[in-house]
């Protein structure tokens, strides 16, 4: 087990398997977490903030930049969901082993640079993966920091 699918690589060095067969047979890792999601009878709109739509933009990689809007939404407790949230999905990160990475794993590369690369090269985070779903009125910023201990309208770097 892991906190992310890039620190699976170093969890196989852990269990004794070397830099080069790493990055000769994983083609890639994935971490998930579920997250509940929000009521669609009863979920509340809330405005962003300026504040809050720089530092999204700030987060998101290009390809998301479109779902900023003005609106996001939190849970509104009802009878029929105590919490607010009806439901589950999942977030995701997948760490495909590039050709590049592979180059740099066998290579040493620590995990920060991996990471880099690995968002260089279209990498969604678990944290990326959240915010979007957030953006997408799926779930909201208290069940993200509930699930990844992330506040994603705090501005530092992912």
């Amino acid at each position: 087990h892991t906190n992310d699918a890039i620190s699976a690589v170093l969890r196989f060095y852990d269990l004794g398997i070397g830099l080069s067969e790493i990055a000769t047979f994983v083609n890639a890792t994935v971490a998930q977490r579920i997250i509940r999601t929000l009521d669609d009878t009863t979920k509340h709109p809330v405005p962003l903030t300026s504040e809050q739509k720089i530092i999204l933009e700030s987060k998101l990689p290009e390809r998301y930049q479109h779902l900023i809007g003005d609106t996001i939404y939190t849970a509104q407790p009802t009878e029929t969901a105590p919490h607010g949230y009806q439901g589950m999905t999942a977030i995701f990160e997948v760490f495909v082993l590039s050709d590049t990475i592979k180059q740099m794993i066998s290579g040493g590369s620590n995990m920060q640079q991996l990471k880099a690369q690995a968002l260089e090269e279209g990498m969604n985070s678990l944290e990326i993966s959240a915010i979007v779903k957030v953006l997408q009125g799926i779930t909201d910023p208290e069940e993200v920091f509930r699930v990844l201990g992330v506040d994603i309208f705090s501005p530092t770097i992912l």
